[in-house]
Formats: C-alpha cells, sequence, structure tokens
C-alpha cells in the first residue's frame, strides 16, 4: 500500500517525504486559522489567540518559507492590527488630529505587513485578497502609484474570475 502511495506520489510530482512534512504545515495552518476566526470577547484572549496564530504561520515559514498562505494571513495580522488602530482614533476623536504615535504605530505596521504581502504575491500573482491589501498597504504608506498598479491588477483578476 505504501509503494503504491508513493508510486502516485512521484507520478504527481510529490517526493514521500515531503507529504509528511505537508500535512504537518497543513495541520499548523488549520489550527493557525481556527485561532485566528475565533473572536473571543475580551481584549486579552483575542491578543494571545492572535499571537498564538502568528506563531503556528510563523512555523510554517520556517518549513517553507515562501508558503503563500502563511505569508498571505502573518502580513493581514499586521494590516489588521494598522486598520484597528486607525479605526479607533478616528472614532474616538473625529473631530481632533490623530495622536502622531498612534500614526506611527499604524504606519509601522503596514511597513510589517508589506514584505509578508509581496512574499504572498510572488507565489500567487493573482490572489485577490493579496492584490487589494497591497493596494491599501501601499496607499496607507502614500506610495499612490504602486497602490494603483495593485488596484489594476486586482481589477484584472476580478474581470477574469466574472468571465468564468
Amino acid at each position: 500500500m505504501n509503494r503504491l502511495i508513493c508510486m502516485l506520489a512521484l507520478f504527481f510530482g510529490t517526493a514521500c517525504a515531503q507529504g509528511q512534512a505537508v500535512s504537518e504545515t497543513d495541520k499548523m495552518l488549520e489550527q493557525a486559522n481556527v485561532y485566528m476566526h475565533t473572536s473571543p470577547s475580551d481584549v486579552i484572549r483575542y491578543e494571545m489567540h492572535r499571537q498564538m496564530a502568528e506563531g503556528l504561520y510563523r512555523s510554517v515559514l520556517q518549513r517553507n518559507p515562501a508558503h503563500a498562505e502563511a505569508n498571505f494571513r502573518i502580513g493581514m495580522i499586521y494590516f489588521r492590527q494598522a486598520v484597528e488602530i486607525i479605526n479607533n482614533f478616528s472614532e474616538l476623536d473625529p473631530v481632533f488630529p490623530e495622536d502622531p504615535e498612534d500614526i506611527r504605530m499604524a504606519m509601522g505596521l503596514m511597513e510589517k505587513a508589506l514584505p509578508f504581502m509581496l512574499e504572498s504575491y510572488k507565489v500567487q500573482p493573482r490572489h485577490l485578497e493579496t492584490l487589494t491589501a497591497l493596494s491599501q498597504i501601499y496607499f496607507a504608506l502614500g506610495d499612490y502609484e504602486q497602490s494603483e498598479r495593485y488596484m489594476v491588477e486586482a481589477g484584472l483578476v476580478m474581470e477574469e474570475n466574472k468571465n468564468k
């Protein structure tokens, strides 16, 4: 039976030794996604889940630094944190100027998200969510030319998907 599985794996271009690593990677991704999709009511538990998910995604990246989903998910963790900061200061104090420290923190998180999103983009250049996030990150960082580039690419992908 194992011989048949190995032959099929070789036929489909996968080594048997990779099968175990892939299933371990899949388990880590699944667990990390569970942490990210549960929304605990208290802030401390939410932060703990976010950190545990990020740790699992980083474990996946240790095995495969070019893993598109893990790169995308870590990028989204930082991106969402930045958006939360931005939403908090715009909701709490819409009349007064934002706190420069909050702006620096949000932009720092956008900068942390960027390399992960770019790595995900290298592997999956037609992934709509990655393209959208890249457009928004570059816009937030003030690089409107790059923002527009990814926005146009996202539009093309949406058109392709509509025509399928």
